[in-house]
């Protein structure tokens, strides 16, 4: 059984299931742990990313087999953390692209703007 590890703050589409079925062979989709979603999802912007901080978070992914895939999205300086030790650690850390479609609205002198993500494809983190 292979298994995709989702860290971020929402739930997976069934399109992105499709995808991650057909791009890395995962039958299990495994969503953060309450108690992590809630740091994941309110990351202090007042202190610095340690390794204390996300603790938590690399516990969770210890579990996680070499070349499971693992989604990492949300606060920069976390995501970088999290995404360095996914590949030190020889787990596959993907995000998925999406294609933002804008609207604007003027009402008076207000300007209403609205925002519609499309999932486009997961990509694979990189360095070089």
């Amino acid at each position: 059984m292979k298994a995709v590890y989702s860290l971020m703050n929402h739930q997976l589409t069934d399109k992105q299931i499709s995808e991650l079925q057909a791009l890395y062979g995962v039958d299990s989709f495994l969503e953060t742990p309450a108690d992590i979603a809630s740091l994941w999802a309110q990351i202090p912007a007042e202190q610095e990313i340690t390794l204390a901080l996300l603790s938590p978070v690399i516990a969770w992914l210890s579990d996680a087999a070499p070349g499971s895939p693992v989604i990492v999205q949300g606060e920069f300086g976390a995501v970088y953390a999290v995404v360095t030790w996914c590949l030190q650690h020889g787990l596959i850390p993907i995000y998925a692209a999406s294609k933002r479609v804008s609207k604007e609205i003027r009402d008076g002198e207000r300007i209403v703007k609205t925002n519609v993500f499309e999932h486009v494809r997961f990509k694979e983190y990189k360095t070089f």
